[in-house]
């Protein structure tokens, strides 16, 4: 069994520039003329911020676990699922008045 390779002949090659020069884009900006696509930046999700506050706590790093819930918590403070893990690092942290404030704010 012999197999054919494929005639390079049906590849368009690119067109010759002038020496120097680089080759024309034809779309140096994605969006010319129009505003930029918003990014998808995950990493200023609330999911993402909780797994990574998660990871801290279990680091047995609670103040930059503390600091990142009490920031998720200021951004959206109906967000009570994040809750049980900023009072563990409050509590880890001996933040008497954040544990006192928490638990008297949701009555």
């Amino acid at each position: 069994m012999t197999r054919h390779r494929s005639d390079a002949s049906t590849i368009s090659p690119t067109p010759p520039t002038p020496s120097g020069a680089d080759p024309p884009h034809p779309h140096p900006h994605p969006h010319p003329g129009g505003p930029l696509p918003p990014t998808n930046d995950v990493s200023t999700s609330l999911d993402v911020m909780a797994c990574r506050a998660d990871w801290l706590y279990h680091q047995g790093l609670y103040q930059e676990c503390f600091a990142l819930t009490s920031s998720m918590l200021a951004r959206d403070p109906y967000a009570t699922e994040h809750l049980p893990l900023h009072l563990a690092a409050a509590l880890e942290l001996k933040q008497k008045n954040e544990l006192f404030l928490r638990a008297h704010k949701y009555e």
